[in-house]
């Protein structure tokens, strides 16, 4: 895991995330954390000070790269390649024809049940 908001160089203002209740002391408390392998699509973290929700904590923003891989596709170079040629033997009509009968009549079976 790495905490990534005090790895960032901001401005002091930019890296507090706390003010303490007197307004006079400001403290880096909000931390990020984030996993190993995230880490180097987290390219930016700060404090924002504007917010107002009702807290003494300033809200903290980071930015995230959403990195998606993808595959790569070889692109067959080498198609295989039909010998046309073989149909007009007299085996390969044959065999071809053998079976186209035994096609027909496993469909004529299972119309029958």
């Amino acid at each position: 895991m790495v905490i990534s908001s005090s790895c960032y160089p901001h401005k002091e203002v930019h890296k507090q995330t706390w003010r303490s209740p007197d307004g006079k002391t400001n403290n880096h408390i909000d931390h990020t954390l984030n996993d190993k392998r995230s880490a180097s699509s987290i390219p930016d973290v700060k404090s924002c000070r504007g917010s107002n929700h009702g807290s003494d904590h300033f809200l903290v923003k980071g930015k995230h790269i959403c990195k998606i891989a993808y595959i790569r596709h070889e692109i067959n170079r080498n198609p295989k390649k039909f010998n046309v040629g073989r149909l007009r033997e007299p085996i390969v009509i044959t065999n071809y024809q053998q079976l186209e009968k035994n096609l027909k009549t496993s469909r004529k079976k299972k119309g029958k049940n």
